[in-house]
């Protein structure tokens, strides 16, 4: 076998072992990324929910498409309707952009509100944006960011 050969050969055995592994021990209660995890596999193993079980399940809570501590600000506030946002779950808490683009965190369990991104006072759109399709997570040793694109901007929440 070639040398190339070779390290290609042993390049595509560690990235499918890797894989393999990572499908072997998904995280149960954390959704980091917009597809699930870093390969966007889009998979969660839910044990909870069964074929005996489905029948019987009921919607938990719902929350609007903008917090109403927003609509108290702004009454007449409008945003799209075209709302398809995919949630990040992190240390047990959901966040995801709304109906104008910025970011909400909430409980999972109850859909209570935890806390609401706020336009910056130099933003020119203020309280109107667009909803966005998703956020992203990161980290390093202690530092955490939730980014998000909000108009022209890149937003990193600490």
């Amino acid at each position: 076998m070639t040398k190339p050969a070779l390290l290609w050969t042993l390049g595509l055995s560690i990235g499918l072992g890797t894989a393999l592994l990572a499908q072997q021990n998904p995280s149960r209660t954390e959704w980091r990324a917009h597809g699930g995890d870093s390969g966007a596999k889009r998979y969660a193993p839910v044990d909870q929910i069964t074929k005996e079980n489905v029948s019987r399940l009921t919607i938990a809570w719902r929350r609007p498409a903008v917090d109403g501590s927003l609509k108290q600000k702004a009454p007449d506030l409008s945003y799209s309707h075209d709302f398809r946002v995919t949630p990040l779950m992190v240390d047990g808490v959901l966040y995801s952009s709304n109906g104008i683009g910025l970011v909400e965190a909430f409980h999972p369990g109850t859909g209570k509100t935890i806390w609401v991104q706020q336009p910056y006072p130099d933003e020119k759109d203020g309280l109107r944006g667009a909803s966005t399709r998703g956020l992203a997570y990161w980290s390093e040793g202690d530092a955490r960011r939730i980014l998000v694109v909000r108009g022209e901007y890149l937003i990193a929440l600490d």
